[in-house]
């Protein structure tokens, strides 16, 4: 029982998300659900161990009584390379994917990490300060 001046605990669902950020679980586009005490995690995974390891973390937080696996597992040897795509008229578009930052996209593309401002300058009314969404049709320089 929680007294008045002890602060709420937060929300299941950010509960299971923070301690399997803590633990070092990567999963890209993780979102995280929760009826009760039943949660349900959605995302992308980049082996069948890591996807176990997410399933028995989130088990093991407290209140959770069941998961509902929704994780996928993508063997990133697999993955199609990122698409490049020319326009009429001769400008490079690059579209984006779940875990695409502009420095990765730089080096993939120009060869160079520290050319991501240049992506970010050509395609200001695209690219905010956070994350990329996938789909993101992207000018390169």
């Amino acid at each position: 029982m929680r007294l008045p001046w002890q602060p709420k605990e937060p929300p299941l669902a950010l509960r299971i998300a923070r301690t399997l950020e803590r633990r070092g679980v990567g999963i890209a586009g993780l979102a995280v659900e929760t009826h009760g005490k039943r949660a349900t995690l959605r995302g992308v995974v980049t082996s069948d161990l890591a996807h176990d390891r997410a399933i028995a973390i989130a088990r093991t937080v407290d209140g959770v009584e069941s998961i509902d696996d929704l994780l996928s597992v993508v063997d990133p040897t697999t993955v199609r390379p990122r698409r490049v795509v020319r326009h009429d008229d001769c400008t490079a578009v690059y579209v984006t994917r779940p875990g695409d930052t502009l420095p990765r996209i730089a080096e993939r593309v120009l060869g160079e990490r520290r050319r991501w401002r240049e992506i970010r300058d050509a395609n200001r009314g695209v690219v905010g300060t956070g994350a990329l969404a996938p789909g993101l049709r992207l000018k390169m320089p």
